[in-house]
């Protein structure tokens, strides 16, 4: 039986896409996020983990809780 990560549509992509150290990168795992079928999923599991740093789901995570961009916007700029 196949577990709802094997069909998430970034396995096997540049985990950079979605790295929290790489935030110029989080727009192209964004883009396989927007369609990916197990979406839920990986929210629902990434939601309240303290390991979850990143993006899950196409939303930003900072140990298992949304991050508002708005308020790091230094990290899409370098500033």
């Amino acid at each position: 039986m196949m577990t709802w990560r094997e069909n998430a549509k970034c396995v096997g992509l540049n985990p950079r896409w979605w790295d929290y150290d790489h935030p110029h990168e989080w727009v192209n795992g964004a883009r396989i996020c927007a369609t990916c079928p197990v979406r839920l999923d990986c929210f629902t599991s990434s939601r309240g983990d303290a390991n979850a740093i990143g993006l899950y789901a196409g939303i930003v995570l900072n140990r298992g809780k949304p991050l508002n961009i708005s308020t790091h916007a230094d990290r899409f700029t370098g500033q």
